[in-house]
């Protein structure tokens, strides 16, 4: 007798999120409206995040320099659950975070690229949004100090290259993530993560 095995492919797997994008989440009915909504939230959230700390942050530039800067892979082992959300996965790296986490609200697993802007009392401010970087460092330090900032996040890709690649043998499913801009998604491409319209997609490389 032949048996038949099925084996479900990343192509169809992510398929299946858009046939069914209460997978994405359940409260989701149109993904179009979801997508809009959620990424001026999240562009909302980070802005009001960021300038609530205006007088707190400090120096965009030489954060290589700065003792926060991790040279070496460093894990957060911290698993606590806070405000709805159980931190899964802590990866740092150079100026970037890589963090999978999991939505009890809606028991739905995520992940964020965050990358340091600056830093206050004595440690790294981070965020996930490039719109409100930018516009948060134009604003209190100038164009050029941005476009220096900005080089600098570009010199150290390879620390975050390093990171996602850890996430990816330390995950045993496939993680979607909306990308909150077009930068975002750049980004994504850049390090490896595969991105299909709005979403990002984290898969295991076990």
């Amino acid at each position: 007798m032949r048996v038949s095995t099925t084996v479900v492919s990343k192509d169809n797997i992510i398929k299946s999120y858009f046939d069914n994008p209460k997978k994405f989440d359940p409260f989701c009915k149109d993904l179009s409206s979801y997508v809009k909504e959620q990424r001026e939230i999240y562009l909302e959230t980070s802005l009001t995040n960021i300038y609530q700390c205006w007088d707190q942050i400090y120096g965009p530039l030489n954060l290589k320099n700065h003792p926060n800067y991790h040279r070496n892979f460093a894990v957060n082992p911290n698993k606590d659950t806070s405000g709805g959300i159980t931190n899964i996965l802590e990866f740092y790296k150079g100026l970037w975070v890589f963090r999978v986490y999991k939505k009890e609200y809606t028991n739905r697993y995520d992940f964020s690229i965050s990358v340091a802007f600056g830093t206050s009392n004595g440690h790294f401010s981070y965020s996930y949004h490039p719109d409100a970087i930018q516009d948060f460092i134009t604003e209190k330090f100038g164009k050029s100090v941005y476009q220096e900032w900005k080089q600098d996040v570009l010199d150290d890709l390879d620390s975050l290259e390093e990171i996602v690649h850890a996430a990816k043998k330390n995950i045993n499913r496939l993680i979607p993530s909306i990308v909150t801009s077009r930068r975002s998604k750049q980004l994504c491409e850049l390090v490896d993560i595969e991105v299909v319209d709005d979403w990002a997609f984290l898969y295991p490389t076990k």
